[in-house]
């Protein structure tokens, strides 16, 4: 829907009611996700926010009264989880190839040890066979090869991170607020109590991201409309209500509509310490890192799902993990020079 091409935009930009609603008060990271060259042609609702869901009382059990500040801290406070729970695999990552949470659990991970999805619409843009990819892939095979990660793990599309969570199978998991929506529908209170929703640890250069999913679409109107200046009006008479939008969108899903607005995340955060923690996870969602911006080269890597066939070549077929990541980049490649050009 929103095209790269400014031939073939169907989409009537909404810079000036952005301006109406307070430009000033919303995340220009979460913007951008709607935005095309710099102008905004939807009005997200709230993107889904992928934090962890972190078993705080199985890792206070081995000496953890705070998350783990780093992955490679992570990866340690896991390995003593296992110990201590050898029936528990406590990293459900989702590394499957036809889904949506493989993308996000992946690029998650990825961004936080300084890889890039795109930088520029162009076949420079494109960052893959990079030392951070590298070293992704390396943490996951190190935690895969210590059996922190479910067996299973390898076939998952979107249910099985958040079945590893629910089920107690795992006790970190990389998904938005949605299976604490679940956990709460379900009156599971103890797994409730015993769940924080957090930022991701920092890379090894103190990187921290959030790869995000717009959903619901962004609220968007044609430039052929017959009443595009009514339909303009009535966005800004939404929107401006940000205590409505708070209670209904925010507070309804458990956060999983994280707010686009700096002041209801202040606000959202003075219900209690489970919202203050989830909401300083705001600033750090991002969606096509670094560009920030639609892109038809990086939707057709993820709907073919290259980053899950990557883990299935290192685990399953034993290639070198610089070999997969060559591989992959090169495919990669040929759909970035089909896109953009050579």
């Amino acid at each position: 829907m929103f095209s790269e091409d400014p031939k073939t935009r169907v989409l009537e930009p909404l810079d000036d009611v952005i301006n109406e609603i307070g430009r000033d008060d919303m995340f220009e990271n979460i913007l951008k996700m709607s935005s095309v060259d710099g102008k905004v042609y939807g009005i997200p609702i709230g993107p889904d926010n992928n934090i962890l869901h972190y078993r705080k009382d199985l890792f206070e059990e081995v000496g953890y009264k705070q998350p783990p500040d780093t992955w490679d801290e992570m990866y340690e406070a896991m390995k003593k989880v296992k110990e201590k729970h050898p029936s528990i695999y406590p990293f459900g990552l989702c590394m499957g190839s036809g889904g949506e949470d493989d993308i996000y659990n992946f690029e998650t991970l990825w961004w936080c040890f300084g890889g890039k999805s795109i930088s520029e619409r162009s076949s420079k843009g494109l960052h893959f066979n990079e030392q951070p990819t590298i070293d992704t892939y390396n943490y996951v095979l190190k935690c895969w090869n210590d059996n922190l990660i479910p067996p299973d793990a390898l076939t998952w599309l979107g249910p099985g991170n958040n079945n590893a969570y629910l089920s107690g199978k795992s006790a970190v998991i990389i998904n938005a607020p949605s299976v604490y929506y679940q956990i709460m529908q379900q009156q599971n209170f103890d797994l409730a109590k015993a769940t924080l929703c957090i930022p991701p640890p920092k890379g090894p250069k103190g990187d921290r991201f959030i790869s995000c999913g717009i959903f619901p679409e962004p609220i968007s109107i044609f430039k052929e409309s017959k009443n595009v200046d009514l339909a303009k009006d009535l966005l800004i008479h939404i929107f401006k209500d940000k205590d409505a939008y708070m209670k209904s969108c925010v507070l309804a899903s458990y956060g999983f509509m994280a707010p686009i607005f700096k002041s209801v995340v202040e606000n959202v955060k003075k219900q209690g310490p489970w919202w203050e923690i989830l909401m300083d996870a705001i600033p750090l969602v991002w969606f096509n890192y670094p560009l920030g911006e639609p892109s038809r080269a990086t939707d057709e890597i993820g709907t073919k799902g290259m980053y899950g066939k990557v883990y299935s070549r290192i685990i399953v077929d034993k290639v070198p993990v610089e070999q997969a990541v060559k591989e992959a980049h090169e495919q990669m490649l040929e759909i970035f020079r089909r896109v953009y050009g050579s």
